[in-house]
């Protein structure tokens, strides 16, 4: 029989025993737990906070990765601004994720991830704003896509502004004018005076693009007058400079000046070097169109400075066309040759063939003027060539007219009217008809087969 006290020692070992036991695996899984990572509460990447520096700066990147090269200045400036204001946007509601998709140029996946962020919206209006983001960034891949998300905003949210503005832009680029209309007298009912004098400014653009002038007109004048009120300066500057484009179109001299001098100073307080360079180009057109040589001049240096600066081979190769034709105009052929000369390499360079076509009929110009008729000849036939190639109809019927006028200087009359009358024949494809006037003119005048 055992006794009860060596049960009692039996247990108590046993127990002090199991103890020790526990502990130890306890201890060992503490220290592996310390070498394994905790897959559980780490599951995904902690998220970087993404800070740009210059959203102006990543949305031109942006454009010049996705926009097209032929996209018209306007239409370029209009995508960047909805660029911007998707950037600021993203950055005010710390959605760094979608930031640094775009940092990445990572446009689809940024896409992507807001258009689930906009389907998990539980509020209308949060949701609308997303899907006017996710149209702006559509707009540098897909314009029908971005037409899809500006009126799933629109639905989502009827007084979305932004939404209709876009709807608007798109419309009026389409030619779909009504709709547009449309789009845009929703902007105008906003109770924000900015956002009204905007869509004045929709309107001039619409009106404008239906050669409704007079219409244009006040509809800028209207949204320039708020623009004074709100001390607006950016949107003084761009409507003056639209007010200056129309007084221009209607041939009103004094106020086209006025008002592109008015844009300049605006651009100029801004600071703003590139709108500076191009509304200096804009008055010496201007300028040079009222035969006002010596302040044409002025402003294309001016605005050449700037684009020298900033390397815009373009802007350069145009301006040093025109101030060629100013330096032949004033009798200046040498300085005019060489200016010809160097937009016609630039133009190479960057191979533009309308620029080369141009550069040609302007260098076969002046070697008429000089009587080296050989030279002219060579240089109207290259660019009547090029003009061939880009089926440009004005450019060949110019350079057939042009041809047309050496080979009469030249003494060769039949030469002279078989230009002439290929001249015509081409200008019958446009409906240029003070052209085909002129050149019938001159077939009747010269050629003995028509009098």
């Amino acid at each position: 029989m055992v006794s009860k006290s060596n049960i009692n020692w039996s247990s108590i070992l046993f127990t002090l025993l199991l103890i020790i036991a526990i502990s130890s695996v306890i201890w060992v899984l503490s220290d592996i737990a310390k070498i394994i990572p905790n897959t559980t509460t780490h599951t995904k990447e902690p998220i970087t906070t993404i800070k740009i520096d210059s959203i102006d700066d990543l949305a031109n990147t942006l454009g010049s990765r996705f926009i097209s090269s032929n996209t018209r200045q306007k239409e370029k400036n209009n995508t960047l601004q909805a660029i911007k204001n998707t950037l600021q946007h993203l950055q005010d509601t710390n959605d760094h994720q979608t930031l640094q998709d775009l940092q990445n140029l990572n446009l689809s996946s940024a896409i992507n991830r807001l258009t689930e962020s906009a389907k998990q919206e539980t509020k209308p209006r949060d949701a609308a704003k997303t899907w006017v983001d996710i149209g702006n960034l559509q707009q540098l891949q897909s314009s029908q896509l971005a037409l899809y998300a500006y009126k799933k905003a629109s639905k989502l949210d009827n007084d979305n502004v932004n939404a209709w503005n876009r709807l608007g832009h798109y419309y009026r680029q389409q030619k779909k004018f009504t709709l547009a209309e449309n789009a845009y007298s929703h902007v105008l009912q906003s109770k924000n005076l900015d956002t009204q004098a905007l869509a004045h400014t929709n309107f001039g653009l619409l009106f404008q693009a239906q050669s409704k002038l007079d219409e244009a007109e006040a509809a800028y004048l209207k949204a320039l007058e708020i623009n004074n009120t709100q001390k607006n300066t950016a949107s003084l500057a761009s409507n003056s400079e639209n007010l200056a484009i129309i007084y221009k179109q209607k041939d009103n001299f004094e106020a086209a000046e006025k008002y592109y001098l008015a844009s300049l100073s605006y651009y100029k307080t801004l600071q703003q070097k590139q709108q500076i360079a191009n509304i200096q180009t804009s008055l010496a057109s201007l300028y040079h169109q009222y035969h006002k040589l010596d302040s044409a001049k002025q402003y294309y240096q001016a605005a050449l400075i700037s684009y020298l600066a900033d390397e815009n081979s373009k802007r350069i190769a145009n301006i040093y066309s025109n101030l060629g034709i100013i330096e032949q105009q004033q009798k200046q052929a040498d300085a005019a040759k060489k200016l010809f000369e160097q937009s016609l390499e630039i133009y190479r360079t960057i191979n533009s063939k309308q620029g080369i076509a141009e550069q040609y009929g302007h260098l076969g110009i002046l070697h008429r003027s000089q009587k080296n008729l050989s030279k002219s000849e060579s240089s109207h036939l290259k660019s009547l060539k090029t003009y061939q190639e880009l089926s440009h109809p004005e450019g060949i019927s110019q350079q057939q007219t042009n041809l047309g006028f050496l080979y009469q200087a030249w003494d060769q009359t039949d030469k002279a009217c078989y230009y002439w009358g290929e001249s015509k024949k081409t200008l019958s494809e446009t409906n240029n008809i003070r052209r085909i006037q002129r050149i019938e003119a001159l077939i009747n005048k010269h050629c003995p087969e028509n009098k």
